[in-house]
C-alpha cells in the first residue's frame, strides 16, 4: 500500500481498498503488549492513508492456512476454550477497541473478523458469533463483515443461521476455493 499504488487505484475510480492481514505476528504477541500496541498501531495508520486519499476500507483479518503454530486449523480447533481460540477472540475485542478509539465512520471503514474460515466447521454459527461479539464488547457501531465456512463460500454460507447478530454487519461470500480454479 505505498502512495504511489493507492494514487494509482484512486484514479481509476476504485473507492474501496481491502487490506488484508495475517494476525499471525500479532497473536504471537502477548495481548495488551507494546508489541501488540506497536503492530495494531500499523493496521490503523494504513487505514489513516487509505482514508486521507479517499478510500473506503475493509480491514481485513486473513487468518494464516499455512503458519505453525497460529494456523486457522489450530485456532478453529481449540474452539471453545483452548488457548489458540480464547487468544483469537481477545484480538477481536482488541481490535474492536483500535478501530473505536479511531472513530473511524461505519460507512467509511469495515473489519472482517476472520476471513475465509477453511473446510467445514463444527460449531460454526458459535465460532463466527463469539468473534462478532467480542469484537462488539469494546467496538458497536463499525461494519463486521463475516462469511460462511468452507473459505467463506456460498455453500458454506448455507450451513449457518445468521442468528445472534446484533446488526450493522454483512456477509462476504467468495465464488471459489483457494488454490483451486
Amino acid at each position: 500500500y505505498s502512495t504511489a499504488n493507492l494514487n494509482y487505484l484512486f484514479g481509476t475510480g476504485v473507492d474501496w481498498v481491502r487490506i488484508p492481514f495475517d494476525p499471525t505476528s500479532i497473536l504471537n504477541a502477548t495481548s495488551g503488549s507494546a508489541s501488540e500496541t506497536t503492530q495494531i498501531g500499523y493496521l490503523t495508520a494504513a487505514v489513516d492513508i487509505a482514508l486521507a486519499r479517499g478510500f473506503k476500507v475493509l480491514l481485513d483479518c486473513h487468518v494464516s492456512l499455512t503458519d505453525s503454530g497460529w494456523d486457522a486449523a489450530t485456532i478453529l480447533a481449540d474452539y471453545p476454550a483452548g488457548s489458540h481460540w480464547t487468544r483469537m477472540v481477545a484480538f477481536s475485542a482488541t481490535m474492536g477497541a483500535a478501530l473505536a478509539a479511531k472513530n473511524y465512520s461505519p460507512s467509511q471503514v469495515a473489519y472482517q473478523t476472520f476471513n475465509e474460515m477453511p473446510g467445514t466447521q463444527t460449531n460454526y454459527n458459535a465460532k463466527v458469533l463469539a468473534l462478532y461479539n467480542s469484537f462488539r464488547t469494546t467496538n458497536t457501531y463499525t461494519t463486521v463483515v463475516i462469511g460462511g465456512d468452507q473459505y467463506s463460500s456460498i455453500d458454506g454460507l448455507r450451513t449457518w443461521t445468521m442468528s445472534g447478530f446484533t446488526g450493522n454487519y454483512l456477509v462476504g461470500v467468495t465464488p471459489y476455493v483457494p488454490q483451486q480454479f
